[in-house]
């Protein structure tokens, strides 16, 4: 017999962490990497990471019962800017 499980992560605050994120892509001072030729087609790029903590509530249904489990955990974000002069987040990792 097969047991299902559902687990969900909420965020406490998302706009306020997407606000910390883009604030601190957009303020890493530029030296200008990103405007270097390379060879062939290849792109150069400028990085900015950003380390942010995040809480919130991971909640884990199963067919009996439901727990909510708090956390708080830090997460590492990471932009990259090309030729076109605007930062996109490309990934994020969790440092737990």
């Amino acid at each position: 017999m097969k047991n299902e499980m559902q687990i969900v992560a909420a965020i406490d605050d998302p706009e306020l962490l997407e606000h910390r994120v883009e604030k601190l892509a957009t303020s890493h001072y530029d030296l200008g990497y990103g405007k270097q030729q390379v060879p062939g087609s290849y792109e150069a790029i400028e990085t900015s990471s950003a380390g942010v903590y995040v809480s919130g509530i991971v909640a884990i249904d199963n067919s009996c019962e439901r727990f909510n489990v708090p956390f708080i955990t830090g997460f590492v974000f990471t932009c990259i800017k090309g030729n076109d002069n605007v930062y996109k987040l490309m990934w994020s990792s969790s440092l737990s």
